[in-house]
């Protein structure tokens, strides 16, 4: 009695090579995380923008916890960055809309006359492996 037919152990294979093919030439993206900065770029209680695959991401340490969120306002694309950070809160710049560092969610929305409610700020996974800090890329 067979346990895999002929194509299925074709299809096991090619996902075996792949994954370790892509663990030997792509190194920490394969694996979800990619450096972004150092932790002495980022003293406590202090933001840093950075780029991921395209992306603005606003990196914040709180009391040595990294956190890692969109840098862009989902009101009207203020740069977080450029706001100011009280606690786990960043409001932006523009319109004062105010977003938990910790996991992306509104707080307040933007101070402007009959604004539409706004989107949550998408949360990354961070981790620090000796002074880098990962982020991740799903």
């Amino acid at each position: 009695m067979e346990r895999f037919s002929q194509w299925q152990s074709v299809y096991i294979l090619f996902f075996y090579l792949w994954f370790i093919i892509g663990i030997c030439f792509c190194g920490v993206y394969v694996l979800g995380f990619v450096k972004v900065a150092e932790a002495s770029e980022v003293p406590s209680g202090k933001m840093k923008k950075v780029e991921l695959e395209g992306k603005e991401i606003l990196i914040v340490n709180l009391d040595g916890k990294y956190y890692a969120i969109g840098n862009k306002c989902t009101h009207m694309g203020g740069d977080l960055s450029k706001g100011s950070l009280s606690g786990n809160m960043v409001t932006c710049p523009r319109h004062k809309a105010t977003f938990d560092v910790t996991s992306g969610k509104v707080v307040s929305g933007p101070k402007f006359p009959l604004s539409p409610k706004i989107k949550d700020e998408k949360s990354y996974k961070v981790k620090l492996e000796g002074n880098d800090v990962l982020v991740s890329t799903e």
